[in-house]
Order: C-alpha cells, then sequence, then structure tokens
C-alpha cells in the first residue's frame, strides 16, 4: 500500500507501506490520497496534477471547461471533482474531459451511480441552497430542491429530512421508502 503523510513543513509526501518505506514522487504542497490508482497534488503553483503509484505525473489539469482550475478531488468511479476560479465545481474523466460543466457550489464524490450536488436559487433577492443528486451524464435523479437534506448513502438508498427534524429513506431514483414523519 502507499500513506500520505504531512511532513514537518507541513508539504504531504507518499511512502510505501512495507519493511523499507521508500518515498513516492516528491514533497506536494497539497495532495488527496490514491484512489483508483491516482492522487490529485498541487506543487507550488496553483495547477493540479495527477500522479501514479510510481509517483510519475500521468495528467495535468490546468483547465477544464476553458476555466482555470483551482482545485480537485480524488477519482471516484472514474470521476473527478473539479473547482474553477469562479468556484463553482464540476467532474472530468481519467483523461482531464469535462464530463459535467462547473455549475454547482458544491459536489460530491461519485458512489453507487450517483453523487449529490448543491446550487442556489434566488428567492426574493436571496440565495437560498438546493441539494440534490446527479448521475455520471449529468442528469438530475434526484430533484435539487430547498429545505432538505440528505444523510448516508449505501445500497441504492439515501436517507433524508425535508426539514422537519425527523427523517425518512429514499431510493437513489428520488422514491420514497419511508417517509419522514
Amino acid at each position: 500500500g502507499i500513506v500520505r503523510v504531512k511532513n514537518r513543513d507541513g508539504r504531504f509526501e507518499f511512502y510505501t507501506v512495507e519493511k523499507n518505506p521508500r518515498q513516492i514522487g516528491e514533497s506536494y504542497k497539497d495532495a488527496t490520497k490514491f484512489s483508483e490508482g491516482l492522487a490529485a497534488i498541487v506543487k507550488e503553483k496553483h495547477a493540479v496534477s495527477y500522479i501514479d503509484r510510481k509517483g510519475r505525473t500521468v495528467l495535468e489539469l490546468r483547465k477544464a471547461g476553458g476555466e482555470e482550475v483551482e482545485a480537485a478531488s480524488a477519482f471516484s468511479e472514474g470521476l473527478a471533482i473539479f473547482v474553477n476560479d469562479k468556484e463553482e465545481c464540476g467532474y472530468v474523466n481519467r483523461k482531464g474531459e469535462v464530463v459535467i460543466k462547473a455549475r454547482y457550489r458544491a459536489c460530491g464524490a461519485f458512489s453507487e451511480g450517483v453523487a449529490q450536488v448543491q446550487s442556489f436559487e434566488e428567492v426574493d433577492g436571496r440565495q437560498r441552497p438546493i441539494i440534490g443528486f446527479i448521475n455520471a451524464k449529468g442528469e438530475v435523479v434526484i430533484r435539487l430542491r430547498s429545505g432538505v437534506e440528505y444523510g448516508l448513502q449505501s445500497e441504492g438508498l439515501v436517507a433524508y429530512s425535508d426539514g422537519n427534524q425527523e427523517w425518512g429513506v429514499m431510493r437513489l431514483n428520488g422514491e420514497k421508502v419511508v417517509r419522514a414523519s
């Protein structure tokens, strides 16, 4: 295995887990854990790159969808979150191609084919958050709504609350299995 550590200078390094650990790659300003064989890293500048388990750069993600990339996540189900310089997030594939345009204010990692996303809608001149789920094509599978909260997601189900402090369970297609009451 490989572990990520933060050194005394506050930089991240990767080491093999063995009797005589070896450093993989360099030390980085920021780094995610390895996922799906890659780790997102930031050297000195804000440019995000991905390295493989040998420390080789396999993808540089300077721009996505024509926008500067400020941050990116580890890969999950073949997709990684990226955040552009407008603080909007979207998803790229392992080639760095934008699969889902940056149009959300918060993005979650994909799990079981869906990801939780957050945007905002304007109501009476004020911005309020709306939350829902999308699939890997960017299609909304659980409508983005305000006043709802989602909890743990497992085996095709997700916990939800309609804001009344009581929880229910719905399928990832939005069908309510146990209604919040």
